[in-house]
């Protein structure tokens, strides 16, 4: 799960048990070590992505959590202009046609 905190900034939150089933000190190596693998692999994948649409998701979110639906929806067309006005999304329109789904190369611009 991706944690929106209320200063902006970004939590990969990963999976919790209860104590009750963490038994053992080679399980929580192991579980941890597969948990900040998984948490990695998500950051790099999200850092790779689209972060330009990322954003503009990240900022919506916060107005509706922070000021409400409505606030979000009113700033929705702004947030948007600015995205489809961004060169990430020529570069992902034009590598959906030319080679597919996720082959873009994205340059956070």
């Amino acid at each position: 799960m991706i944690r929106l905190t209320h200063d902006g900034a970004v939590g990969v939150v990963t999976l919790s048990h209860p104590p009750h089933n963490l038994i053992g000190a080679e399980f929580i190596d192991r579980y941890c070590t597969a948990q900040e693998d998984a948490s990695l692999s998500l950051a790099r994948q999200l850092a790779a992505g689209p972060t330009v649409a990322l954003r503009v998701i990240k900022r919506v979110v916060n107005i509706a959590v922070n000021e409400g639906t409505r606030a979000a929806d009113e700033a929705l067309s702004d947030e948007l202009a600015a995205m489809w006005a961004s060169n990430d999304v020529r570069r992902g329109t034009e590598a959906m046609f030319t080679g597919g789904p996720g082959t873009a190369v994205f340059e956070g611009n």
